[in-house]
């Protein structure tokens, strides 16, 4: 009987120690963010745009329109309407 409870409390002490340290490393991850802590959404011409985010161009899958637009604008020198405010 000693050995079942003795399994029992190691199994929550392990628990409790596997919580501790993931909020530990979620706590951290969050606290190193060098963004802009309010994001939002403003509107020009028709388009939402997402300001002050800590999401870039990159992050974001992009359309084939939006890909051969890229292209193009990188071989005329013209701006993407996301390039703009830059």
């Amino acid at each position: 009987m000693f050995g079942a409870r003795q399994a029992g409390v190691s199994s929550l002490v392990m628990s409790v120690l596997a919580a501790t340290a993931l909020t530990g490393a979620a706590f951290f991850t969050v606290s190193r963010i060098d963004c802009d802590p309010s994001p939002r959404y403003e509107q020009h011409d028709g388009v939402t745009e997402l300001v002050d985010s800590c999401l870039t161009d990159e992050d974001l899958p992009a359309s084939t329109d939006l890909r051969q637009r890229a292209e193009r604008s990188e071989r005329t020198g013209e701006k993407l309407p996301s390039e703009l405010h830059r």
